[in-house]
Formats: C-alpha cells, structure tokens, sequence
C-alpha cells in the first residue's frame, strides 16, 4: 500500500514540477538551444539579415521569446550582422545588375540601414562605378522584348532598381544605339 501512495505522491509532484516556472523555463532554455544551433546552421551557409531568420525561426515553430534570446546571443557574437549582410547583400546585387536604388529598397524592407558611402564607393569600383554604362550593359546582354523597346528598357531597369534618371537615359541611349545603321542587333 506503501508504494500505491509513493506513486500517485509522484504523479502530483510531477505535475507540480510541469505546471512550475522551473520547467518552463527549463524547456524554454532547450528551445533557445534549439533556436541557436539553427541560427549557427543558417549563418554558417550565407551570412543572414537578423529579421529574416527571426521570421524563419518563428515560422519553424520556436517560441517568440527563445527566438529573441537566440539571436541575441548570436548577434552578441558577431555570427548575425545586419551592416556585414547589408555589404554582402549589395556586392551581390550589383554583381547581377541591380541598381542602387533597388538594393537600398530591399535593404529598408528588412529594417537594415544602407551601407556606408565608402563601402557604395569600394563597390562601385569593383562593378563600375558609372550606373548608366551598368544599365546600359544590362540591356546589351539581356535586351526587353516588347513592341515598344524603349519603354520595354525602362520597365526593366526601374524594375532592376535604377532610378527614373538613370533608366530614362539608358533607355534612351539604348534604343537610339538599336536604331543606328551599324546596329547588328536585328540583322539576319
């Protein structure tokens, strides 16, 4: 009879111990584990925007708060940066011919500040530093294809995140290129 009474004496205590903050926080505390060791995973593949991987490790079930304290911690150790992906994230996107204004506008959407002025310039230096010339390359290899060639170049460079200036000249210069006796664009 003893032992009856040390086993429901047992369950209670167990329930006591599950309903307590000890185990909630216990629990919270492997969760947070969790959360790291997948930041640590995502991070180790490309580096990562802190807002992003909040979203990611949230839509993977993890806890508002083990996420909070995980990428504390993994922005505490320099594992997330949000200036070091801001540099990565534009080299990246001026490499496939995006625009400016385009990288700062993806940028913003992640609640990351732009990159310095130095490091636009040391970009700029790798990529070419004159936007037009870049837009206008970007056409020569990918031209638009729609009736209207000067308005179809527009779209495409405002949608690669050139400003209007910049767009508006390329267009312009590109299609007066096309329509040049030299031009070998439509030749059979």
């Amino acid at each position: 009879m003893a032992t009856l009474v040390d086993i429901e004496q047992l369950k209670r205590n167990i329930r006591e111990i599950e309903s307590s903050s000890v185990y909630e926080e216990t629990s919270l505390a492997e969760e947070e584990a969790k959360a790291f060791k997948k930041i640590l995973k995502l991070a180790s593949i490309r580096e990562q925007a802190s807002k992003k991987l909040h979203e990611r490790l949230i839509k993977d079930g993890f806890s508002e708060q083990a996420v909070s304290n995980a990428l504390g911690r993994a922005i505490e150790a320099h594992i997330v940066d949000d200036e070091r992906y801001a540099e990565a994230f534009m080299r990246t996107q001026l490499a496939q011919g995006k625009g400016r204004r385009g990288v700062e506008r993806a940028l913003e959407q992640l609640n990351i500040d732009s990159p310095s002025e130095e490091a636009w310039q040391l970009a700029y230096e790798q990529f070419g530093d004159d936007e037009l010339e870049r837009a206008m390359a970007l056409l020569h290899r990918k031209p638009p294809r729609s009736k209207n060639l000067r308005e179809g170049a527009y779209r495409k460079l405002v949608q690669k995140g050139y400003s209007a200036d910049v767009a508006a000249s390329a267009a312009r210069r590109w299609s007066e290129s096309l329509a040049a006796p030299e031009c070998e664009y439509f030749a059979d």
